[in-house]
């Protein structure tokens, strides 16, 4: 059976509302929609929404049920074509309170004209087939999706950066406090600064918190995006974690500056190594965060308990200590968190007088087996990340 691309964007008691592309298809086109097998109305077509791509033409339908003929929770709905019998994508739709909230959550992620219009001019230079490769494409679709994430994350509001740089200096300067509290604010942590030395520990672990919760319900986002074929889920989870990456790159550069001018020496033991453990930590946190966005996305309640899991985060990642100064019962147990070993090798690549204790077979190893778990529960779900 043939489908009809479209949706159904809004459903009541007496109303079934929604659109369909329908370029290719013979004028004029006669909808039915049937309600537990039986014919319930029909219509034509309307005029045209939006002109999406050149043989891509939304056009809008509804139908209107007699008031004494309202429909009940558990009917079964089908809207397809009268001519060749074709169905409309997600037909049948069962009639009850879920099936509604779904629908206009779904209606309110939809892109108004004016963002189709906005994602029309981004992708307007993607090449027609045979003119680039794919991976030209998929550069230039990355390229048109960090340019809406910018727009959208420190565009509208400057205050939004402002707090990019404000957040982890509260943990710097509460970390500091409590160490003063301890009567030890003034001793050195290895040749640098208490300040200092817990910067370098926030700014991987920052780096993976900001990049996995951008993940989590990521893809639900841009769902309205997703009828251009260039947009992909799995492109969202990319731009997103990368954006997170870059901007705690930008905000690490300043605070640097902020030390240097303030007398801190800053003379970094191997810039290349610290660039590699942030591209393994990239690859770890892209990996957990497609595995968990599957995981909100067919289990939603799943979002409480892995908001749960990542409290003691802070605690247990090496922020304020080092591998060395955990007891050796205790030791054991917390080198199994991937983000201590990722911590304590940044500050290895940046202090003269430390020795990481860190595991780089860990570290790669973890970031591996996260990026291939995450790649398959994307591979076995991904109609469902289009669709719910």
């Amino acid at each position: 059976m043939s489908v009809l691309e479209g949706l159904v964007t809004s459903l009541s008691s007496h109303a079934v509302e929604g659109w369909l592309d329908a370029g290719g298809r013979p004028e004029p086109v006669v909808l039915e929609l049937l309600v537990d097998g039986r014919q319930g109305a029909r219509c034509v077509l309307g005029a045209p929404l939006a002109q999406v791509e050149a043989l891509r033409v939304r056009r809008a339908f509804g139908f209107h049920l007699p008031a004494d003929a309202p429909l009940q929770d558990g009917d079964r709905l089908v809207v397809r074509d009268i001519r060749d019998g074709a169905v409309l994508r997600g037909c049948p739709l069962r009639f009850d309170a879920g099936t509604v909230r779904s629908i206009e959550k779904r209606a309110a992620a939809e892109p108004s004209a004016e963002e189709i219009e906005q994602m029309r001019a981004l992708i307007a230079a993607l090449p027609r087939p045979g003119q680039r490769t794919s991976w030209a494409v998929f550069g230039n679709a990355l390229g048109a999706f960090v340019l809406r994430e910018l727009r959208d994350r420190f565009g509208r509001s400057r205050s939004a950066f402002i707090w990019a740089i404000l957040q982890p200096m509260v943990f710097l300067v509460g970390l500091t406090a409590i160490r003063h509290a301890l009567g030890r604010g003034r001793e050195d942590i290895y040749g640098v600064s208490g300040m200092y030395f817990f910067w370098l520990g926030l700014v991987p672990f920052f780096m993976f918190l900001h990049g996995f919760n951008r993940c989590l319900g990521g893809t639900r986002a841009y769902r309205g995006l997703y009828q251009f074929r260039q947009v992909q889920p799995f492109d969202v989870l990319l731009v997103r974690v990368l954006f997170e990456f870059l901007t705690m790159i930008v905000v690490f550069t300043l605070l640097l500056t902020g030390f240097a001018w303030f007398g801190q020496q800053i003379s970094a033991d191997n810039w290349l190594l610290l660039a590699l453990v942030l591209s393994t930590m990239f690859v770890f946190t892209l990996g957990l965060g497609l595995l968990a966005d599957v995981c909100v996305v067919k289990l939603p309640e799943s979002r409480q308990v892995i908001s749960v899991l990542e409290r003691p985060l802070f605690l247990i990642s090496g922020v304020f200590f080092t591998i060395d100064q955990v007891p050796a019962g205790v030791r054991e147990w917390l080198l199994w968190n991937p983000l201590l070993h990722g911590v304590d090798l940044a500050r290895g690549a940046m202090l003269h007088k430390y020795d990481p204790l860190g595991s780089w077979a860990y570290l790669i190893g973890s970031a591996g087996v996260a990026m291939l778990l995450g790649l398959a529960a994307y591979r076995r779900y991904r109609r469902d990340l289009l669709t719910q």
